[in-house]
């Protein structure tokens, strides 16, 4: 390729490198710096200027403290040892522990220490520069080129000109280049929004203190992470509601009396997370932290995937220069294996966990309440076990995935917006369904509101007399008909063929209260209305209720038709069959 008059010293014009970085974040400066220290010669490009505003947290776990380097450990502002979580703003876990189990750093200071310890380790850098296209070179070699007989370089076009390597690591971030260059393909986009806020007069109540929030949406979530002199307040959720994802925001800091705190950056960005099929390397470009989707999906949390992508990248990209470029180096082909065993079986435990998570998010947050959920979550936080390990335990697993599948229970319908039924008010029917729920199961419509707890829209429901003979036939018919946990109704209120809503009993550790006290009530009521109808009132079905009278109740219903059909005569009344000489001899009242 001729020389531009003008160039840049670190184009193809004057040299090829032997790994290209592009991104500066906590992947590209890491694989920068670790390439470096294995004696490579390496170009690391960003098109930001640094320091920067970068939109995320800043929470570092403690795996992350262990790889990064001592300038970078120097930018943390915050370590916490307290946390306060709370689901939909209610409920509210506090989790203590004597010792910090997160470090807290803001994202500017922190990206440009580990650029700086990057060049420190013989990297160059170089700010300001996007990358517009990613190409293989031919085999004819270049000023300082490699040598014949070995494959051609990548050549990577800029803004300011096209550079050459051997290697080339991708760290460019969410939708990056080479990302789509690689065909990185995700598994689940998320949105975040952020707002970073000035710490208020009295810091007591935020200094070393984390609060997170399981908002309303699947999988969506809140945080306030302290900082120095800021709070960093956000929430994420999945890409697609825009608007319910902003008025999250809002109410989230409503809730922490944060409305009229000054804003001092408002930001929004994209997390995505890969299939686990998705591929992180094509020819001799490899891709790393978000650029690859290497993200937690449950948490969200990527610094850790990041900093430890990173790391196997810059290793396996010197070793590849060292050797010799060749068409399917070996060292990339391990870091690849490395991803997917490693990092993979991390991203397929927090999808499982998410999956529940969505599904029982009440429940993910009791078990943090418990002794045993809090440890490992702070276990977790401080880097002594990890969501791989979680996997092995193949009994928690089968239960996580159970739950994951699960379908919700559907919400009560506002029986105000319903329908009013069109049979008259006070009526009483009972008929047995013509698919039955069991032999013992018969099936009631109420039309009275007066009895009815629900309103007049909401009026059948089956009673459970005893146990069903044939449990299972019961359960696949409460099945067809799209019960929901068809193990645990007790009264059905809503499917395809009883209108209303579905309605279960909570177990004793759930703390349902209220759902008790309507169960329970509709119980009594249900009891009364079998009683009064077995005494009083002839079902349609004869075989549905057919009650045996006992044999005295016979006899003494026999005794008073006989009485009844005999003549009166003068001594008698034929109201109370009592002797008038009697009547007459009781003393005046």
């Amino acid at each position: 390729m001729p020389t531009t008059a003008g160039a840049p010293d670190w184009t193809f014009d004057s040299l090829t490198w032997d790994v290209i970085v592009i991104g500066a974040g906590p992947a590209g400066s890491t694989a920068a710096r670790v390439a470096a220290e294995h004696g490579a010669s390496v170009l690391l490009l960003d098109r930001a200027r640094f320091p920067r505003y970068k939109t995320c947290g800043g929470g570092l776990l403690g795996e992350s403290l262990q790889l990064i380097p001592k300038a970078a450990r120097a930018t943390i502002e915050s370590r916490v040892t307290d946390s306060v979580i709370t689901d939909r703003f209610r409920r509210s876990t506090r989790l203590r522990a004597p010792d910090p189990y997160l470090a807290m750093v803001r994202r500017a200071a922190f990206d440009d220490a580990l650029a700086t310890a990057a060049t420190d380790a013989g990297a160059r850098f170089v700010e300001g520069v996007t990358v517009r296209e990613i190409a293989e070179g031919d085999a004819s070699p270049g000023p300082g080129g490699p040598a014949g007989g070995e494959a051609g370089p990548i050549l990577v076009r800029t803004t300011l000109g096209t550079a050459a390597a051997r290697v080339v690591i991708g760290a460019d971030g969410t939708g990056g280049r080479t990302g789509r260059h690689v065909g990185v393909m995700p598994g689940g986009i998320d949105l975040g929004l952020e707002d970073e806020v000035a710490m208020p007069a009295d810091d007591r109540r935020w200094r070393d203190r984390v609060y997170l929030d399981w908002g309303g949406a699947a999988g969506s979530y809140a945080w306030v992470f302290p900082k120095r002199d800021s709070l960093t307040v956000g929430v994420i959720q999945r890409k697609g509601s825009p608007d319910q994802t902003r008025d999250y925001l809002a109410a989230w800091r409503h809730h922490l009396a944060l409305d009229d705190a000054e804003t001092l950056h408002s930001s929004g960005h994209l997390t995505q997370w890969r299939t686990p099929d998705s591929p992180v390397r094509r020819g001799r470009v490899i891709v790393a932290g978000d650029a690859a989707g290497l993200l937690e999906p449950w948490t969200r949390e990527g610094i850790s995937f990041a900093l430890r992508s990173g790391s196997w990248a810059g290793e396996a990209a010197a070793a590849t220069a060292s050797a010799g470029a060749a068409s399917s180096p070996a060292p990339l082909a391990g870091y690849e294996h490395r991803v997917r065993t490693e990092l993979g079986a991390e991203q397929r435990v927090g999808a499982e966990l998410l999956a529940a998570f969505e599904r029982r998010r009440g429940l993910v947050h009791t078990l943090l309440r418990t002794r045993s959920g809090a440890r490992f979550f702070v276990r977790f936080c401080r880097g002594e076990t990890t969501l791989a390990r979680f996997g092995r335990h193949r009994l928690v697993m089968r239960l996580v995935r159970a739950l994951g599948r699960l379908g919700r229970l559907p919400r009560p319908p506002d029986v105000s917006a319903a329908p009013r039924s069109t049979q008259p008010a006070g009526r009483i029917t009972v008929r047995r369904h013509p698919c039955a729920f069991g032999r013992h199961c018969v099936v009631v419509r109420l039309m009275a509101p007066s009895l009815n707890p629900f309103g007049r829209s909401a009026h059948g429901f089956v009673v459970r007399r005893q146990r069903p003979a044939r449990p299972s036939n019961c359960i696949a018919e409460q099945r067809r008909i799209g019960l929901a946990r068809p193990r645990c109704l007790v009264g059905v209120l809503g499917s395809p063929a009883l209108p209303g809503c579905v309605m279960r009993r909570p177990r004793p550790a759930q703390p349902a209260r209220r759902i008790a006290a309507v169960i329970h009530r509709l119980d009594r009521l249900v009891a009364h209305l079998v009683r009064a109808l077995c005494r009083s009132a002839r079902p349609p079905d004869q075989r549905m209720l057919r009650v045996a009278p006992p044999a005295e109740a016979i006899r003494d219903a026999a005794r008073r038709d006989a009485a009844m059909r005999r003549p009166p005569d003068a001594t008698t009344s034929r109201c109370d069959q009592v002797p008038l000489e009697t009547i007459a001899s009781r003393p005046p009242a």
